[in-house]
């Protein structure tokens, strides 16, 4: 299969590599990289979207997409109702730099 692996974490992105390779998979790496003013970990609803309306084309040309380090990565696909396969690891907190349920449910519920 090719995998599109996300990740601000370059121990994690080798670490994909190395493991999906010895599986027989190609794994492409990409790291979400806005101008976000130092506050790149916390994917709101309107930054999610904006990666989804950016790339979309480019995320499906991947049979599945593996997010990891931190799991926010993964709302740009879980909003958008990416139908594909959708690997998320959680290498920290899943709600790592993300506001409290409160502020941001919509996070939460996708979840």
């Amino acid at each position: 299969m090719y995998f599109l692996h996300i990740s601000f974490h370059k121990g994690c992105a080798l670490e994909i590599e190395y493991v999906f390779t010895k599986l027989g998979h190609t794994v492409e790496n990409m790291k979400f990289n806005f101008n976000d003013n130092g506050d790149e970990y916390n994917i709101t609803h309107k930054k999610a979207q904006l990666y989804w309306d950016s790339f979309k084309d480019y995320f499906n040309m991947y049979d599945g997409i593996i997010t990891s380090d931190t799991c926010p990565n993964a709302r740009t696909f879980l909003q958008n109702n990416w139908s594909k396969l959708l690997i998320i690891w959680v290498v920290s907190r899943f709600d790592y730099s993300m506001p409290p349920e409160n502020i941001d449910p919509e996070f939460y519920d996708l979840l």
